[in-house]
């Protein structure tokens, strides 16, 4: 963008487009309307709803109804912010995105003096989806032929017991343990090392959680990946030991999400290997100064919820930055390690935190059931979504 002088840049209006009505799109929203009267702020997003993510598995296994995890998004997001709720995006490059509208259903182009991807990731469903639908009509209908499918099924696998299959396989093996115990259904949990997780976290807290799914009788396999057999719906590959799983009802692919990045014309966007925006400490696309990229979308360290806060005061002093044409107001993002929960359904948990001197140390099961397992952050509900 070419920025307005330091003496006219406070009374001109910046326009400012932010593509994703997730928990950092809306944060960043309600951050920057407060922080210049001259920013206009626009904020794109596929529904007309906020949804705390972090509780769509408990929401699809039937723990939570869609009350407890959403919020109209007219009622998070700051009234001076204009809201559109898009069928689609068609390309947005360095000057303005084009949708079309949920409303009208024509083609807009939207202009754009500063440039927000805080779009996400996409996981297979039912976790993090954009399955779930444009409005909550669609979104319980979604949820409720996810249920029905899951309590007739009698074999369920997972791929992937990472952060989201482990808190996935927590909810199943609470939700039915009753039928796991009498053996009426058959959950298999297939990852690809010797344990779950990988080695950036502690050998207890790996262990601990392996001990808690087999508990819940669920079937742990180790050192194989499993492959949805796109010929036969109910069949399942394991690549290394070249076996197959047969009568599979549920397939649930948690093995890493894919970038949830809308179609775009800039020739000089780069990208990571799997598709990830590359970004500077600064948060900055690397060829396109005037684009931001926050979140899940980016490349960089340290970008779930833990780290929306830090994403957003980089983001606010670099918008500032960028406007003003002030080379020495950036401020870089360093993401450091912080304290984190895994779930495992509601009654059980395990989590971990850094220690100054000490290291990192397993911390008590019973404070990541009181934090986290529980409820999912359903009691900071507003909060979570982006609400300021």
């Amino acid at each position: 963008m070419t920025a307005p002088s330091s003496s006219t840049w406070s009374t001109q209006k910046i326009k400012i487009t932010i593509i994703g009505g997730g928990i950092f799109g809306n944060s960043a929203a309600n951050n920057l309307i407060k922080a210049h009267p001259s920013y206009e702020i626009t904020l794109i997003s596929n529904r007309d709803y906020a949804l705390n993510v972090m509780a769509s598995h408990r929401l699809v296994v039937d723990g939570f109804n869609s009350k407890q995890v959403t919020r109209p998004l007219s009622s998070i997001i700051n009234n001076k912010v204009k809201i559109v709720v898009v069928q689609d995006i068609t390309n947005f490059d360095d000057k303005s995105t084009d949708i079309i509208s949920m409303a009208s259903n024509q083609q807009i182009n939207i202009p754009h003096d500063i440039l927000i991807l805080a779009t996400g990731s996409i996981w297979t469903n039912p976790i993090l989806t954009n399955e779930f639908g444009a409005n909550l009509g669609q979104m319980d209908q979604y949820v409720n032929e996810q249920m029905e499918q899951l309590k007739t099924a009698k074999k369920v696998v997972i791929a992937g017991l990472g952060f989201v299959g482990i808190e996935l396989a927590g909810e199943l093996g609470h939700k039915f343990k009753k039928e796991l115990g009498t053996g009426q259904k058959k959950i298999i949990c297939v990852h690809p090392s010797d344990s779950v997780l990988d080695e950036n976290y502690k050998h207890s807290i790996r262990s601990s959680i392996k001990d808690y799914l087999s508990e819940m009788n669920l079937t742990l396999m180790f050192h194989d990946v499993a492959l949805f057999d796109e010929s036969d719906p109910n069949t399942v590959i394991l690549r290394s030991s070249n076996t197959v799983i047969e009568d599979v009802d549920v397939f649930y692919n948690c093995t890493g999400p894919k970038p949830n990045l809308p179609p775009t014309t800039l020739q000089e966007l780069d990208l990571s290997n799997r598709g990830f925006v590359k970004v500077k400490k600064t948060l900055q696309t690397l060829n396109y100064p005037n684009i931001f990229a926050i979140g899940d979308i980016n490349n960089v360290p340290g970008k779930n919820m833990n780290y929306r806060e830090e994403h957003i005061q980089v983001l606010k002093q670099n918008v500032h930055a960028v406007v003003t044409s002030n080379k020495s107001g950036f401020k870089d993002y360093e993401a450091k390690e912080k304290a984190l929960g895994i779930s495992i359904g509601p009654k059980a948990g395990v989590g971990q935190a850094p220690v100054p001197v000490v290291g990192t140390i397993k911390v008590p099961d019973m404070l990541v059931v009181m934090y986290k397992s529980k409820t999912l952050y359903t009691d900071k509900l507003n909060s979570i979504l982006g609400k300021i």
